[in-house]
């Protein structure tokens, strides 16, 4: 399960690249890694990643390189990146220098939507530019509200304090906010490289995405080609290579982890949560989560203990009741 959406790739034009997939809940649809496990490495990935879902980085000391497809730039201590979805990029640390790092992955659309009228996020040319293109490199100097934002959601993380989800929810739209305009800023000045054009390496990331958002609808190999601009041959071809998988496989992939998620944090029955995510029978749905999660829905919820108050669980938006998640996050070295 772990492998699902972090697969190794074949070799593709001129790099290997590495597609990561974070699943954000609805209810809260943002990751922070932090803790002494985010010391990076002086020696470079083998290949580079991009993500589904904006990074944005936080460099807390130390010197390292960030390098992408195009370009590559030197962070230290205070600096902040912001990483588009289809920015292929990896992170080392200079030579002799062990920098330490933390990391917001956010998906400001669902964020956004409880803020804002869909209106404002849907056809928006810079929103969208943002989102998947941007590649942004911020100093101290440049913007010191975005690392005092920043730095403001890291330790609301830390802390767990009454309501700290909500307190971040507010945080995560203001910090939105300042870099979408600096970002502005930087569209208009061609000497910062703000915005990086898209590799071949990643021609099928509007399927990748519309899966993300679609999966649980009839979706074929034609309609995600066309998406790509490629034809069917050809699209099933690259991306067999880029996923490790074929098309309509990572789909039940991703089918049967959304599964696993409704299994743990709801009561629903398995019939209710296949017809949820797609499936056309529940005896389908418990045929391909046994083959992939390696044991039965209803004996795979049972194992994990899961929260009994569905409507406390989503206000909270806890993917584990508390405690066990503080156990995970300290056996993880995140906190």
């Amino acid at each position: 399960m772990g492998n699902i959406g972090r697969r190794k790739v074949a070799k593709l034009v001129k790099n290997n690249i590495e597609y990561r997939n974070y699943d954000l809940p609805e209810v809260f649809p943002i990751l922070v890694l932090q803790g002494k496990k985010w010391v990076i490495s002086e020696i470079p990935a083998k290949n580079l990643h991009f993500h589904n879902c904006l990074e944005i980085g936080y460099c807390e000391e130390g010197k390292s390189i960030l390098k992408t497809a195009d370009s590559q730039f030197e962070c230290s201590g205070d600096d902040i990146t912001v990483i588009g979805r289809d920015i292929c990029h990896t992170t080392y640390s200079k030579e002799g220098e062990r920098s330490k790092w933390s990391y917001i992955f956010v998906d400001f659309e669902e964020l956004l939507k409880t803020v804002f009228p869909i209106r404002v996020i849907v056809n928006n040319e810079q929103f969208d530019n943002l989102i998947h293109n941007a590649c942004m490199h911020i100093t101290r100097d440049k913007d010191p509200d975005i690392l005092m934002l920043v730095r403001t959601i890291n330790r609301e993380m830390r802390q767990r304090g009454d309501m700290y989800q909500h307190a971040i929810r507010g945080i995560a739209v203001a910090l939105f906010i300042h870099i979408l305009n600096l970002f502005k800023m930087e569209q208009c000045n061609p000497l910062v490289p703000g915005v990086q054009k898209k590799t071949e390496n990643i021609v099928i990331a509007p399927a990748l995405q519309y899966i993300q958002k679609n999966y649980m609808n009839m979706i074929s190999v034609d309609m995600l080609s066309e998406l790509c601009f490629l034809s069917s041959t050809h699209f099933r071809r690259l991306f067999t290579q880029t996923m490790g998988v074929s098309p309509l496989l990572y789909l039940t992939e991703v089918r049967i982890k959304k599964a696993a998620i409704l299994l743990r944090t709801t009561e629903d029955s398995s019939l209710e949560i296949s017809e949820h995510v797609g499936f056309n029978s529940v005896s389908s749905f418990n045929r391909h989560f046994k083959k992939i999660i390696g044991s039965k829905p209803m004996q795979w919820r049972k194992e994990r203990e899961i929260v009994k108050s569905t409507q406390i669980l989503k206000y909270n938006g806890w993917i584990l009741p508390p405690e066990q998640m503080e156990t995970k996050e300290r056996s993880e070295g995140i906190v």
